[in-house]
Parts: C-alpha cells; structure tokens; sequence
C-alpha cells in the first residue's frame, strides 16, 4: 500500500471547548498523541475547531449553554493560545511537511437552517502546495459540537473523516487503513465506532435491547471485525463524509449547543426499534469489535493533572466530569448512558 493511502481518505477532525480543566492543554494534547501509534495518521490533515461562548458573561457559568464567567472567559483564552502554539508546532512537525504557509480568513456559518443569526468563523490555514495539514476554526460565539462538526465539514477534502472529541483518547492501537478500506469495499457502512468502558461486550449487553435486532456480525463477514450500532454516539469515530454532508445535516435536527447523538442518535434508535435490521441499513452504523467487543479501545480522560494556580503554585485538578454538574451541562465529552427502552423520541 502506498504511504500516501491514508492522507488521500481522511481527515481528522478534533473539537474542543470551553472546559473547567482549561488553560491546560493536557487533554487535546493527550488524544492527539493517543494517535500516533496508529500508522500514517500524523500525516493526515487536521481540522481543529475552538468553540466560542456566549456574550455578556455570566456570574453562573453553563458550558453547555456557552455560558461563561471572567475566570473561565481568561482560562479558555490562555487554553486556545497555547493550543494553537502547540498545534502549528508540534503537529505540524508530525505531519512532515516543509515550506509551509499561513492564511487567515473569516467565514460566516448559518446557526440553524432558516435562522438568520450567524456566528463568525475566524480560520487559519496552514497550508503547503500539496495540501492543508492544518486548519484551525475559532468560532466567535457558541456553536455547541454538532454546528462546530458541521462548520469543519467546509473544509473536509477527503471522503473519510475521524472525528475526535478533546476528552477521549485512543489505549489501543487502531487499524485505521482496514477500517478505511472495509468501509470503500462495502459501501453500506457510514460510521464505524470504538468501544469505550460502558460498550464492552456491546453486542451481548446492549445491542439486543427491547425491540432492536441483534448486533452479532459473522466474524469474517469483514475484513475488520465489526457489530452492528444502534446509536449514533459523539465520542471518537470515523465517518462518511458524504454520509455527514447529505444525511446527518439535512434534516434540520440541530441548534445552538446540540450534540449529535442527543438529537440525530435518538432518531435513529427509535427508528430501528420499528423498522428493525432495514432501518439500521439507512444509517449505517457499526462498532469496531476485536475479541468479541472485550478490547477497550476509547478511554475518557478521568484522571489527575498538575498545573499551576494563579500564585504559580503546583496543584491537582480533576480532568473528569465536575461532579456538581448536572446532565444537562455535562461536557461534549461525558459518555450517556443510553435507556434502550426509552419511547420518548419520535421520528
């Protein structure tokens, strides 16, 4: 297989935002590293968007609001900052690239389909005369992960797309390009997920819930060992590009602080509880499943951390969700736990 294989299909798209544990960088920096093992991956390009917040500023910060207080507000700043240091640096030293050049540019994005308010895109491009190995989308106001996915997708030249979110990152090694090339060879498959703590074993725990078909795939069914998904969940994964383009952003499902699988994975869970195996092939989303879904293959980034206070004094910090917070304002990265049997959702 040629080198060039992998760059030509994917392009890896990271969001990032507002976040309690900013202004380290430890977490985006961690789940890009995660990537690394994977061969090729460093040379793929990649899109990073930095979500904005909502104006004025708040006393009670919501994060999933986009709502801020000052201090948040000064830590996010710092955050983006060293991010972006960081990104045109270190990763563009992965990417190999030589003579290298940056654009700005300032783009308009559409909230919501038939709204008339818009959010300020300000990117940078830093670009070579074969490609864009980086490009960097600071929206001016709060988009929410869904428009923020939707935004990148402008700027997505391939016709793959692993889409990462800056809180999960990979503990096992991936084999991307099989992914890639079971995905081209059998076009039925749009989404390929990875097991995380709470999917292990997905397919005899919890692909079989009330009304849904059975997730079990013959083992050589595929050139990589895959089980049928039933939800279209947020946290890493690689994707269709087209499929996101005429089927995830078609519909009018999402607003301003929407996450995908809140609203479109919802959808699809009670579509296939009614259509069964034919409603799953609309969607086409399946788990990539080594030893029969035992191997973990995602882990949130649930740890401790050392950073500098305000007094340039050394402190802990929680990286994991902030326990006081309530579903509602959990962060893009807080994995669900999924009700199978909740009849809520309509088509």
């Amino acid at each position: 297989m040629l080198p060039s294989y992998l760059p030509s299909q994917l392009t890896l798209v990271l969001t990032t935002s507002p976040s309690p544990h900013h202004p380290s960088t430890h977490l985006l920096t961690t789940v890009l590293e995660s990537l690394l093992p994977s061969t090729q991956l460093a040379s793929c390009d990649l899109i990073v968007t930095f979500d904005g917040y909502n104006t004025p500023l708040h006393h009670t910060p919501n994060l999933k609001q986009g709502r801020l207080n000052t201090e948040l507000a000064e830590t996010y700043g710092t955050y983006v900052h060293d991010a972006k240091r960081w990104l045109s640096t270190r990763w563009a030293s992965h990417n190999k690239r030589q003579d290298t050049t940056y654009t700005i540019q300032n783009d308009i994005v559409t909230i919501s389909t038939g709204a008339t308010t818009t959010a300020t895109v300000h990117t940078t491009l830093l670009t070579s005369p074969q490609h864009t190995p980086l490009t960097l989308i600071q929206a001016s106001t709060h988009l929410g992960f869904a428009l923020s996915i939707r935004t990148a997708l402008a700027y997505v030249k391939t016709p793959y797309m692993m889409v990462l979110q800056h809180d999960w990152a990979f503990t096992a090694p991936i084999p991307v390009q099989d992914i890639i090339q079971t995905m081209e060879t059998n076009p039925e498959i749009n989404y390929v997920g990875f097991i995380s703590p709470r999917i292990v074993e997905y397919a005899r725990k919890k692909g079989q819930g009330k009304g849904l078909p059975s997730s079990i795939i013959h083992e050589k069914s595929y050139k990589v060992p895959l089980a049928r998904l039933f939800f279209w969940f947020d946290k890493n994964h690689i994707a269709s590009t087209e499929y996101y383009r005429t089927r995830v952003f078609t519909k009018g499902y999402f607003q301003r602080g929407d996450f995908i699988e809140d609203t479109f994975g919802h959808v699809q869970l009670n579509d296939i509880k009614q259509r069964g195996l034919e409603g799953h092939a609309d969607y086409g989303t399946y788990l990539y499943y080594p030893d029969q879904g035992r191997v973990k293959c995602l882990l949130h980034l649930n740890g401790r951390i050392k950073m500098l206070d305000k007094e340039g004094k050394q402190k802990e910090i929680e990286m994991g969700q902030d326990k006081r917070r309530t579903r509602s304002a959990r962060d893009p990265g807080d994995e669900q736990e999924i009700d199978w049997d909740d009849d809520r959702w309509e088509l």
